[in-house]
């Protein structure tokens, strides 16, 4: 692991820090979205064709990779994005390699705290590849294929929540190995790349299962004895809560396990959204728990809603 280099980051820290005020928990306050970092990805100089690599376009494509990633996660409209830049910064000052980013799950929670993000994102490109198909004009076009491997860090529990790998790709299809005109690929290599990266639709479905909907508890409004029956969650129809839609109420704690401190969560309920009031609460019916529910939120436990797959 490389040593962390704080002094040179204190006052980036520091004014990172100032930037983002705590997500409100259990009061009136208006939330705050959570930050997500994407990191710089890493890619392997060995898993490129010759070809592409005298073509200099590694970074291009690999910026574009990167791109991708943060358009959909901000397109959920629930969380804010770090500036690419500042990540890139950091890794810089701290001496990090991308591929070494990428492995070492402690430097990105390092990373994360200090710039103030609730997830890590990081990616490692595996493979790129692009094929000659013939057009049916004497000609040929590109088929182009990009395996990446993406994973995400919680930086408060330092739990990876998520790995999968990604294919993205850019074929001319059926027609076009078969040598007929117009039936698909791209003119060149790069724009082969760039088309197949630009086809979201894989890494839109991994970022809607890799971040459920999450959201804290506002206020219990309604009770019967101990027990919560009614409640507000801070997330509205802006962040894609729907009437119906089931959250697991968890709550957060640590644990000693032999030397080590370890992060710990608990289910203890579950809701159901009644109505959705605007773009920013909800009503939720308590279906399951409501006397731990109410008895965690008087005690001011951490404790958050996670939507339901």
């Amino acid at each position: 692991m490389t040593p962390l280099r704080r002094p040179a980051l204190a006052a980036l820290a520091l004014a990172a820090l100032a930037a983002v005020p705590l997500r409100a928990q259990q009061t009136g306050e208006q939330s705050v979205k959570r930050i997500v970092a994407v990191m710089p990805f890493s890619a392997s100089p060995e898993m490129y064709q010759a070809w592409f690599q005298a073509r200099n376009t590694n970074e291009a494509a690999r910026a574009a990779l990167e791109e991708a990633v943060s358009s959909a996660i901000l397109k959920t409209g629930r969380f804010r994005m770090m500036e690419r830049g500042k990540l890139t910064q950091i890794a810089a000052e701290q001496g990090i390699q991308k591929t070494e980013s990428f492995i070492n799950n402690d430097n990105l929670v390092e990373q994360g705290k200090l710039v103030g993000a609730s997830f890590i994102v990081a990616g490692n490109i595996q493979s790129v590849n692009v094929n000659q198909v013939p057009d049916g004009d004497g000609g040929v076009t590109f088929d182009a294929q990009i395996i990446v491997s993406l994973k995400v860090i919680d930086v408060t529990t330092a739990e990876l929540l998520a790995q999968e790998q990604l294919k993205l790709q850019r074929s001319a299809g059926l027609l076009g190995s078969l040598g007929i005109k117009g039936a698909g690929g791209h003119s060149t290599p790069e724009g082969a790349i760039t088309a197949a990266i630009r086809d979201s639709k894989p890494v839109t479905e991994w970022v809607s299962k890799t971040f459920p909907l999450q959201f804290d508890i506002l206020e219990i409004t309604e009770r019967d004895g101990p027990r919560a029956r009614k409640l507000y969650i801070d997330g509205g129809e802006a962040m894609g809560v729907k009437k119906g839609i089931r959250f697991d109420i968890i709550v957060t704690g640590t644990k000693q396990i032999g030397p080590k401190t370890v992060t710990v969560r608990q289910k203890i309920g579950r809701i159901r959204v009644e109505t959705p009031e605007g773009d920013e609460v909800a009503v939720c019916l308590v279906e399951e728990g409501g006397d731990r529910i109410a008895q965690a939120f008087d005690a001011k436990t951490k404790m958050f809603a996670l939507s339901v797959n």
